[in-house]
């Protein structure tokens, strides 16, 4: 995973709509104690589905990102 480019963001409601828009989080960055940052591939498409995230352009499934966002919490809380 060295070689491949990231993006992080520690903004919950966008990385429940990337993944509610099918990317997958490649892992989540600790490193900080008080936030957490869930790391994506970058790549063209991602790009462009933050892009819409900020402008207010995109609509998801309600209950689709719901359940994204309880496995995201999950996945914040339940680290072993």
């Amino acid at each position: 995973m060295q070689n491949i480019k990231k993006y992080s963001t520690p903004d919950l409601a966008l990385s429940t709509t990337l993944f509610t828009l099918n990317f997958q989080p490649v892992s989540i960055d600790r490193s900080d104690s008080k936030k957490v940052k869930f790391i994506f591939k970058k790549n063209k498409d991602l790009i462009i589905a933050i892009e819409k995230f900020w402008a207010g352009k995109l609509l998801v499934e309600p209950v689709k990102f719901y359940q994204c966002l309880k496995l995201l919490k999950g996945r914040i809380y339940n680290h072993d």
